[in-house]
């Protein structure tokens, strides 16, 4: 009965090694070497691969390579798991308890990686940074604060330092700012995943969603400007003015939250003679009140496969249009995102965006209640900015994130 076994492996491996052609492929053997080459044969008699390299043709023992065992999910959801034989643009092949079987790689929807290499081994030569993977541990629902048009897997769970989320189905998600609710603001954030189409190599989907809140504090900004009547005097004291009649305009000019409104006060604004100082008097900066807020947005999502089966690259567009009754005035917001597979557990993060009431932490409102000056302001900073950052997951359970925008730090656990 070995015998029989012996030869049937013998028989497959001469059928892989027709399968493959000339089609060039990298063989790594459990030492760590890797040879790269196209298969010319096998010797019947002991299943010895010969390969023709750039240096010559080499024979490699089967006995001595790194065995990849895999699991394929089907675009149907039908799961293949056994010992990958081929993977071409064209095709699968996978030996598994059922037989061989070739599946046609427009059909799969994506592949899960593992070697016969010890873990200990693994370690020690970092080979974890070239392992196989067709899709990151992490599939994003969001690029920082943007949404993507994939939405969580169904049934899972994800709790963040100030929201939460759930995958209702296999295409609505629901999230939520549970910080938001310690102020009394009842908030809700579905996205629907309208559709999504693809295999392994390339993939897209479309989403569109909207926010609603009830007692929404803003966290968007508008440019501040208003004109004061400042009056000389030549009397530098606060309580005893001998006004000239001269007088000068003084500006306010910032960026506020929206909703923020700026007004004088009943006491007048002075200046000294001779001076471009201001003092007297007061300007009111009053705070936004808690009021509704609305968003409708929708996401484009292209995804494609990277070379060698090192992950995915993935490109999101994507707009909002917004609505908070502390104002008349829409926001809006246009994007591109882009995730890259840098390794299965971490990815890289770029975003470009549009938005004029979105402000940058150092060019925020920082003007004192009487800060004003006799030279017309001018807005700092573009409605234009830009993100950057990674996600790394340290283990199914947990995520750090970090990225230049404000919160800088992000910190995640999925159930």
């Amino acid at each position: 009965m070995r015998f029989v076994n012996i030869w049937k492996a013998i028989i497959l491996l001469g059928m892989v090694g027709l399968i493959w052609g000339q089609e060039p492929k990298v063989f790594e053997l459990k030492t760590g070497e890797k040879i790269s080459g196209t298969v010319v044969g096998t010797e019947e008699a002991t299943g010895k691969i010969m390969v023709q390299t750039a240096y010559g043709l080499v024979t490699l023992d089967p006995e001595k390579l790194v065995v990849e065992t895999v699991t394929v999910t089907m675009r149907s959801g039908d799961i293949i798991q056994g010992q990958l034989l081929l993977q071409d643009e064209a095709r699968v092949v996978v030996k598994s308890s059922l037989g061989v079987l070739s599946v046609n790689r427009s059909d799969v929807d994506r592949i899960e990686y593992q070697t016969g290499t010890p873990k200990a081994k693994v370690a020690a030569n970092h080979s974890t940074r070239s392992k196989k993977f067709s899709t990151a541990t992490e599939r994003q629902i969001d690029v920082f604060y943007d949404p993507t048009a994939f939405t969580l897997d169904q049934g899972i769970l994800y709790v963040s330092g100030l929201s939460w989320g759930f995958g209702a189905t296999p295409k609505i998600q629901v999230t939520s700012r549970f910080v938001d609710y310690f102020w009394g603001n009842f908030n809700v954030r579905p996205k629907f995943q309208l559709f999504k189409t693809g295999n392994i190599d390339r993939e897209s989907a479309l989403a569109v969603g909207f926010d609603l809140s009830t007692r929404w504090w803003p966290n968007r900004y508008h440019w501040n400007e208003a004109t004061f009547t400042a009056y000389e005097t030549t009397d530098n004291y606060y309580w005893n003015h001998t006004l000239t009649g001269e007088t000068q305009t003084a500006y306010y000019g910032q960026y506020d939250l929206i909703g923020t409104s700026v007004s004088q006060s009943s006491d007048s604004i002075f200046y000294f003679a001779g001076s471009e100082e201001i003092y007297g008097g007061y300007v009111d900066v009053s705070e936004p009140e808690w009021k509704p807020y609305y968003e409708a947005f929708a996401a484009y999502t292209l995804s494609k496969a990277r070379d060698n089966m090192q992950g995915r690259i993935s490109h999101t567009v994507g707009m909002s249009i917004s609505k908070a009754e502390v104002s008349d005035d829409l926001m809006y917001r246009v994007y591109y995102a882009a995730g890259v597979d840098v390794r299965e557990n971490l990815i890289f993060n770029f975003e470009v965006f549009y938005d004029p009431s979105y402000v940058e932490l150092w060019n925020r409102g920082m003007m004192a209640y009487n800060d004003l000056s006799f030279e017309k302001p001018t807005k700092p900073g573009s409605p234009l900015h830009f993100d950057i950052g990674f996600i790394y997951a340290y283990s199914d359970f947990l995520r750090f994130g970090i990225h230049f925008q404000p919160y800088i730090v992000a910190i995640y656990m999925k159930f």
